[in-house]
């Protein structure tokens, strides 16, 4: 479903400790390492990458197959930010969190080669629903 037909954000109450209830469900995921739980999370979101970046099913799985082995390897979970912000979008369908700094709040380092990877996350409530999903 299309965020279009979700709920309107800017009146949810508790929006941000929501949100933050959220990120750290995917933070506990990916400590576990519970790939198929992360991909049954985020299909949502990677069908519609997949389908506006006209990549194939193959490209697809390629892509997200990449993404999950880069959670296994090297890279190690930064603390959750307290001071994130939340941003809407998406005329009040769309919502997350940022650092002050307008980064993003689900942060992976990979001490030894000295990488940062921040994971992006977009949510919104679909029509009929009462619980944040990612978009």
């Amino acid at each position: 479903a299309a965020y279009q037909t979700g709920k309107d954000l800017r009146s949810t109450p508790g929006l941000k400790e929501k949100l933050y209830d959220y990120y750290r469900k995917l933070e506990a995921i990916i400590k576990q390492g519970n790939t198929q739980e992360l991909k049954k999370l985020i299909g949502n979101r990677e069908h519609f990458a997949a389908t506006t970046m006209y990549l194939c099913q193959k490209e697809s799985d390629d892509r997200i197959s990449h993404f999950l082995k880069e959670l296994n390897g090297d890279f190690k979970l930064s603390p959750l930010a307290a001071n994130a912000i939340v941003k809407i979008s998406g005329n009040g369908k769309l919502a997350t969190l940022v650092k002050p700094d307008g980064e993003p709040l689900l942060v992976l380092r990979n001490e030894k080669e000295q990488e940062e990877m921040g994971l992006e996350f977009t949510f919104y409530i679909p029509a009929g629903k009462d619980s944040l999903e990612i978009i």
